[in-house]
């Protein structure tokens, strides 16, 4: 249903830092009167593709927009940009730290992303600034981090103990004085994935982009491909920003086909990469290299679960439904039961920041660990599911109630 809906196709059209002046036309030509205008600003916010929208409808349409609606957007707009250029600033004196201090990092995602994929800092929105650090230096990086004032939330100065760095991936720190988080990662992801365990060759395939007057270290674009096919996989692909990141990185970068294959099939991540770019291809029609289209359709399960996720994508479904069904779902993504075995064992036994709550991780709470997780995604999955349904069932027949009740009124009348 969602899917049809003319503000959902609308949200669509709109989710593209460059529309041809043909695409454009058809833009300003599918608006029709009775669109549901405060619906589209909470979908583009929902799904933080607003500076896509604001800009497109904005060049092309503005005419047939209504003028609060521009307004809103505008504004919105300008204060994303402010603050994407604030965050670029603080990543760019974070990273001449490290790399002045032989620190070998690189940035990803936020303002990277926005300037290598969008062509632009304000079209993207971003929380945090993502900085995946070499291990070797990750101690000093942290030194580095707590001198230019970044804490963890618990006020704490960001010290890991080794067990931490074991079984975590990132510790977040946030500068309150400017507003801005910092994500230091050492893991691109989970130790039960099988993608990225071993990172040593990405650093052979950095490259280098101009951000704010800044010259950053970043990932390959292939790299980038397979870390946001990942990314949306880890969130459940429930924003449509996740979508364009993909479709726009496709249309800005040269992606060589046959690198991106050969590291999919290396890290046993394949079918996260082929579902990622069906999607991106089914939602937003994204110039999927032909080779790479071809590889993807080939793997039936893929294109299966990606059209499955396309039909549902914009559905009033709870997290916690949604959450359930990536869990199944991204267990299917690795190959053999015997990955599939340890995926599961590893969603139990290892931590992370909601386990801890900003509390030290010690092999004791390692011990009671599974038990407080089955709670926990008890908790999640089950009684808060079991209270969504109900809210949903308690208002879907309160509108029918009222639609009864109109019905009886205009039959009287």
């Amino acid at each position: 249903m969602w899917l049809t809906r003319p503000e959902t196709a609308l949200l669509l059209r709109c989710a593209s830092a460059r529309l041809s002046p043909e695409e454009g036309a058809r833009l300003a030509d599918s608006l029709r009167e009775g669109l549901d205008w405060s619906l589209l600003f909470r979908l583009a916010v929902r799904h933080r593709v607003a500076p896509l929208v604001f800009q497109n409808l904005a060049r092309w349409a503005a005419s047939r927009v209504p003028q609060d609606f521009l307004d809103s957007m505008r504004a919105l707009h300008l204060k994303n940009l402010a603050g994407n250029v604030r965050a670029a600033r603080a990543l760019a004196e974070i990273m001449a730290a490290f790399e002045g201090a032989g620190i070998r990092a690189a940035a990803y995602k936020g303002p990277v992303l926005a300037e290598a994929a969008y062509g632009d800092l304000g079209l993207r929105m971003f929380n945090d600034l993502d900085v995946f650090v070499d291990r070797s230096g990750l101690s000093r990086a942290l030194e580095l981090a707590v001198e230019r004032n970044y804490r963890t939330e618990e006020g704490t100065t960001g010290v890991l103990t080794p067990l931490a760095i074991r079984f975590l991936r990132d510790v977040v720190l946030r500068d309150p004085r400017r507003g801005i988080a910092l994500e230091i990662q050492w893991r691109l992801a989970q130790r039960y994935h099988p993608v990225f365990s071993e990172p040593g060759e990405l650093w052979d395939r950095t490259v280098r982009l101009d951000v704010e007057g800044a010259s950053l270290r970043t990932f390959s674009a292939e790299d980038t491909l397979l870390l946001l096919c990942l990314h949306g996989l880890y969130h459940s692909w429930s924003l449509l920003q996740m979508v364009a990141d993909v479709t726009e990185s496709l249309r800005r970068t040269k992606i060589a086909a046959d690198l991106v294959l050969g590291l999919a099939e290396r890290h046993r991540a394949g079918r996260i990469l082929f579902f990622g770019l069906l999607l991106a291809r089914r939602l937003l029609a994204a110039p999927v290299p032909p080779a790479l289209l071809e590889a993807a359709r080939r793997d039936r399960s893929a294109v299966s679960q990606a059209a499955d996720t396309a039909r549902r994508f914009f559905e009033d479904e709870t997290p916690a439904v949604r959450a359930r069904r990536f869990f199944f779902r991204e267990a299917m993504m690795f190959p053999g039961l015997g990955t599939r075995a340890r995926y599961f064992a590893g969603r139990l036994l290892t931590p992370n920041e909601e386990d801890l709550a900003g509390r030290p991780l010690t092999w004791g709470r390692m011990v009671l660990l599974p038990a407080g997780r089955l709670l926990r995604l008890f908790r999640s999955y089950v009684l808060q599911d079991a209270r969504g349904e109900k809210k949903r069932r308690l208002l879907l027949n309160a509108r029918l109630r009222g639609g009864k009740k109109v019905a009886a009124e205009s039959k009287s009348g």
